[in-house]
Parts: C-alpha cells; structure tokens; sequence
C-alpha cells in the first residue's frame, strides 16, 4: 500500500521513497541534466487527501450544491478539511432546496438557516456545534435534533411537525 518505490515523472527525473506515515512520504528526488550529471536531493513528501467532491454523489441537491460551490475558495470543485472547517454559517433560506445531505461535512457549522426551502427531512446528528437552527417553512413531520445539545436558538414557525426529539 501507498506510493510505489518509483514513481516516474518525465524523462528527466524520478521519485522515490518509502512510506513513513499514512500521508507522508521520505523521498529522494534525482534529477537528470542530460547523460553526463545529476544531481539529487531529499525531501518529505505530505500527500492531504483532496476533501469533499462538489458532486451529485455527496451533494445530491442541485440548489445545495451550487449553494456550497460558494465554499469552495480555490475553485478545485472539492471543499478541503480546511474550508469546510472555515464554514460557521450557511444561509441557505428559499433556495428551492428538497435536501440537505452533505450538511454532514460542515462539523464546525454553529449556525443554519434553512427556512423557505421544500425539505421533507433534516439530518443535523453530525453537526453537533450548531447553536441556532432556523427550518421554518418547510415539510418536515418530524425533526430529530437529539445530537444537537448546543442549541439555543430554534425556529420551526409554520411546519406541520409531529414529533420533534431535543434532549438536552
């Protein structure tokens, strides 16, 4: 598992190494300047995995992922550990938005507002920082928010709820 022993990137060097670590990489890298010199050197080579990809697969809303495309500050179409950490709050308020799946991937999510949209269910049982949740105006029956003990502030206005679980 992990890199092979020789990794060849044109045809003027080549990388090779041994793995360390799940992630990182002792490497030598020789570089070849013609026939007659060359000249190497070592380097550790991290390899961070590319995050969460912008895709129907993790996000499969359509209004919610061009919604999260927003987070996405280098443009690479995958939301990085770091700039899912980055997000505190999502306004995602009459949106058109029928499902929130992917909302799992924003764990550092203090504040969410959801309201307007046609969403039938909500699961927030991996965002366990939010402190206040605005879902009015949807179509949720129930509403489990058990995973939710931060929570301080909740808006349910005009919902046709049947059950709603909050253990605090």
């Amino acid at each position: 598992d992990g890199l092979p022993d020789t990794l060849t990137l044109n045809t003027s060097g080549e990388i090779r190494g041994i793995p360390q670590e799940a992630d990182s990489y002792d490497v030598l890298i020789t570089v070849k300047n013609g026939s007659l010199s060359e000249d190497s050197r070592n380097f550790r080579l991290v390899i961070r995995g590319l995050g969460v990809e912008i895709n129907s697969e993790n996000f499969p809303d359509d209004n919610f992922r061009d919604y999260v495309t927003s987070f996405d500050v280098d443009g690479d179409n995958y939301l990085s550990e770091q700039e899912l950490a980055d997000v505190e709050a999502i306004d995602a308020a009459n949106l058109e938005i029928k499902n929130l799946t992917g909302i799992e991937y924003f764990t550092e999510l203090l504040e969410l507002d959801c309201s307007g949209n046609i969403l039938s269910s909500l699961d927030l049982s991996e965002n366990t920082k939010l402190t206040t949740l605005n879902a009015s105006r949807n179509k949720m029956p129930v509403l489990d928010l058990s995973k939710n003990s931060s929570l301080s502030t909740i808006n349910l206005a005009s919902q046709d709820i049947n059950g709603l679980e909050i253990t605090k």
